[in-house]
């Protein structure tokens, strides 16, 4: 759980100063990596942040795993989190008019904030590399959508060059 709490605060670090920079109807892809002082495995993060404030971003420590995570506004409690999960909650993504692709996300909460990680496969960067207009996703649990965003694709194709370059996919 630390873990997550960790990460979290990565994201929401990361999106604060891409609020700052340049307003969040404005949010640009950044990329940041963060630690790997004493170890391979530093984290490596593209992030955007939606007109309403959620944030989507595409992780990896390395080219054994690359993640998916989507942040919304939305309390939560641990306990519910878990009760979700039983569920088997869906992140769905769309690039533009193409194919939806939908991933098994595992729910939590950090800092009492609902947060969704799923773990992708490395032609999801091609896939946002590619994006013209709009990257759409949405949170699918037993049938009903939730947190439906639209994220822009501004910065998106630089930022998921660095992700494939620093993670070696």
């Amino acid at each position: 759980m630390r873990l997550v709490v960790s990460i979290k605060n990565v994201v929401f670090g990361v999106v604060v100063s891409v609020g700052l920079s340049c307003g969040v109807a404005n949010a640009n892809w950044v990329f940041q990596e963060q630690g790997g002082a004493f170890s391979d495995d530093s984290l490596k993060l593209a992030v955007t942040v939606s007109q309403t404030g959620l944030a989507l971003g595409v992780r990896c420590t390395n080219s054994d795993k690359l993640e998916l995570a989507f942040i919304t506004e939305e309390k939560i409690k641990a306990k519910t989190a878990d009760t979700l999960n039983l569920l088997a909650p869906l992140l769905r993504l769309r690039v533009d008019s193409n194919d939806i692709i939908d991933f098994d996300v595992v729910l939590s909460e950090a800092d009492g904030i609902l947060m969704g990680i799923a773990t992708a496969q490395p032609n999801l960067l091609s896939e946002i590399k590619k994006a013209k207009r709009k990257i759409s996703v949405v949170l699918s649990i037993a049938g009903e959508q939730y947190h439906e965003t639209v994220f822009s694709v501004r910065g998106s194709t630089k930022a998921m060059q660095k992700l494939e370059s620093k993670c070696g996919f």
